[in-house]
């Protein structure tokens, strides 16, 4: 028997995960016409899911209210959305939905203080309240091989878009005009090469 070449095995799995997008995406479309817009979301994990989202609601399946009803739960599910969607999508569906809230928290009065891991050229939306959950995010980070920065900010209420319970991160959701204090430290370099 003979054995399959690389490039015929890498194919071969290339079409395995499209046939398994299909199907979730065909499962979720099914929980759509059935009127569970949630069980839809919940069927599309991670980039998938935003894609799939961002087409239904260009095609007008979405209306304001069920993005509202929604929105955070994508941005979660997204992993890392800005790089699921562009950031400007995101951006503008913040800007329909007004600040959200996954646990029925009320928008901020105060300013609040906030850190982030940043590995990219473009600042993006995920902070936290809590400087010990980034020690996490770092992890992931140096085991792909990239180098970061620690940001740190207090951001005034007017720029928080939303907050995020559900990762156990204590996320707040930021837009990105918002004025960096600090780099707390450089992540994920030798110290002997920076």
């Amino acid at each position: 028997m003979k054995r399959p070449n690389a490039k015929s095995a890498f194919e071969n799995f290339g079409q395995l995960v499209k046939q398994e997008q299909e199907r979730l995406v065909y499962r979720a479309k099914f929980r759509m016409r059935h009127g569970d817009l949630k069980g839809a979301v919940e069927c599309l994990p991670g980039n998938l899911g935003a894609a799939t989202f961002a087409e239904w609601r260009a095609a007008g399946l979405i209306d304001d209210e069920q993005l509202r009803s929604v929105l955070l739960r994508i941005f979660c599910l997204a992993g890392w959305p800005c790089r699921a969607l562009p950031r400007a999508k995101w951006l503008e569906w913040f800007a329909v939905t007004g600040f959200v809230s996954d646990n029925g928290a009320l928008p901020p009065k105060q300013p609040i203080q906030v850190w982030r891991v940043e590995y990219g050229r473009e600042l993006g939306l995920s902070w936290t309240r809590n400087p010990e959950k980034i020690e996490p995010i770092i992890s992931c980070g140096t085991l792909f091989g990239l180098a970061g920065s620690v940001l740190r900010t207090t951001v005034p209420p007017e720029l928080i878009l939303g907050f995020v319970e559900a990762r156990n991160e204590q996320e707040v959701v930021v837009h990105p005009s918002v004025k960096i204090e600090a780099v707390e430290r450089v992540v994920g370099v030798r110290p002997d090469v920076f």
